[in-house]
């Protein structure tokens, strides 16, 4: 599985200090503050910052599965920035949702738009547009959800 990220620098300051805070539990408030401010005026750089998160992230284990992160820099991408499909905030509106849980990105009912669900979850999830409210207890069998 593969995961892309783009953050501002703020949000890379908070993932680091989330990061850092489960990394060492028994430190204090205070400490960690000290310690991720440290990294993060060593690191002056964007690109640095970001190689940091990377290096931290790297040793999370997922269901008991190694990850790997690595920050690439947008000049030495291999995707062209002209040709990325982009969408409108329109699109967005209708498509995505983010919350502290999870982004989710759903299919609309507009059939010129998005091509029909294969899948009996969105009967379940009609009302909410297709997104998942979380936190909510799903089980799938033959018979749907």
């Amino acid at each position: 599985m593969f995961g892309t990220l783009n953050m501002s620098n703020s949000q890379v300051y908070k993932k680091l200090y989330k990061s850092y805070v489960d990394a060492y539990p028994n430190k204090s408030k205070a400490q960690v503050q000290i310690d991720v401010n440290k990294i993060w005026n060593e690191n002056k750089k964007t690109g640095e910052r970001r190689e940091t998160l990377a290096e931290i992230w790297s040793e999370v284990i997922i269901d008991n599965h190694p990850t790997k992160a690595e920050y690439i820099d947008p000049d030495n991408s291999e995707m062209v920035q002209d040709e990325l499909l982009t969408k409108d905030e329109m699109w967005k509106t209708v498509h995505v949702q983010t919350s502290q849980y999870m982004t989710q990105v759903v299919k609309c009912a507009d059939r010129s738009c998005c091509k029909a669900p294969r899948s009996s979850i969105f009967k379940l999830l009609r009302k909410t547009n297709g997104f998942i409210p979380a936190p909510i207890p799903i089980i799938q069998s033959d018979e749907g959800v």
